[in-house]
C-alpha cells in the first residue's frame, strides 16, 4: 500500500518538474539591428510572443507567417508553441529576418550623455517589435 502511494506521489512530482524545465526560459540578449533584421547571439532557451501567427520549421530555418507578413529566424532548435508564445533553444548567432527598411536608420543613432541612455530605450523598443510580431503599428515605443 505505501508502495504505491509513494510511486504515485513521485510520478506525479516528476512530471510536474519535467514540465516546468521544458518551459523555462531566459530573458533575450543584447539585441542589434542590421539592415536585414534583428541579431543576437546566445545558446539559452527564449521566448517571444507569437500570437496565432503560422509556424513553419525546416531544419534550423523557422518561418512564421501572419497575414502578408512573413518572418524568417535562423539557427534555433526545439520550438515549442504554448498560449501564443513560442519557445525556442538558440544556437549561437540567431538572426530575425524581416523588412525593417522603414526605422533601420534610426536605431543607428548614438547618443550618449551622463542624463540620457537611448541604447536602453532602443533595446526596449527592439523587444517590443520582436513581442508584436514585427507589426510595427502595434509598436508604441517604436
Amino acid at each position: 500500500m505505501y508502495f504505491l502511494l509513494s510511486y504515485l506521489i513521485s510520478s506525479i512530482i516528476i512530471s510536474i518538474l519535467t514540465y516546468k524545465f521544458k518551459f523555462r526560459y531566459d530573458k533575450l540578449p543584447k539585441l542589434k539591428i542590421k539592415k536585414f533584421g534583428i541579431v543576437f547571439t546566445s545558446f539559452k532557451r527564449h521566448k517571444i510572443k507569437i500570437g496565432n501567427a503560422k509556424v513553419v520549421q525546416a531544419g534550423n530555418l523557422t518561418y512564421l507567417k501572419q497575414g502578408n507578413e512573413l518572418v524568417v529566424i535562423t539557427n534555433i532548435t526545439g520550438v515549442l508553441i504554448k498560449n501564443e508564445h513560442m519557445f525556442f533553444c538558440a544556437n549561437g548567432e540567431v538572426k530575425i529576418i524581416f523588412n525593417c527598411n522603414k526605422f533601420y536608420r534610426y536605431f543607428n543613432v548614438n547618443i550618449k550623455s551622463k542624463y540620457f541612455c537611448l541604447d536602453i530605450l532602443k533595446q526596449a523598443a527592439l523587444i517590443e517589435i520582436i513581442n508584436n510580431l514585427f507589426y510595427l503599428k502595434n509598436c508604441k515605443r517604436l
